[in-house]
């Protein structure tokens, strides 16, 4: 499982040249964002087999995932409301995205408290 994981995160900077030539041929980045969004779920929800007991911590990792992604595509050229990545959260998550989103706005902030998070345990 964890080459999984390893993989998902491995592939940030292959997928951030995948979004940034998606782009420029007119595509659409939110939409890009939820496919690789989505995809990322995938691996750590058969990783963690969540079967809807840990969506909350699974809404975090990817949350965490989806931040360092978009700074990938930054130091691509491609920049990433911190709104488009609350609606990108909020459409895979739902309610729980939303609570992510009410209990802190900002994507960064969200980050630093999964950091926090994450050595506390």
């Amino acid at each position: 499982m964890t080459d999984l994981i390893l993989d998902v995160d491995g592939v940030r900077s292959r997928w951030a040249e995948e979004v940034l030539l998606a782009v420029r041929r007119g595509g659409d980045v939110k939409a890009e964002l939820r496919t690789k969004v989505q995809s990322v779920r995938s691996v750590f929800d058969h990783a963690l087999e969540c079967r809807q007991e840990y969506v909350k911590f699974l809404a975090w990792r990817v949350d965490a995932w989806l931040y360092d992604f978009v700074l990938e595509l930054r130091d691509c050229g491609i920049a990433v409301s911190d709104a488009t990545l609350n609606e990108v959260l909020v459409s895979e998550f739902g309610r729980v995205g939303r609570r992510l989103v009410k209990l802190e706005s900002k994507p960064e902030s969200r980050r630093l408290r999964w950091d926090e998070r994450r050595l506390a345990m």
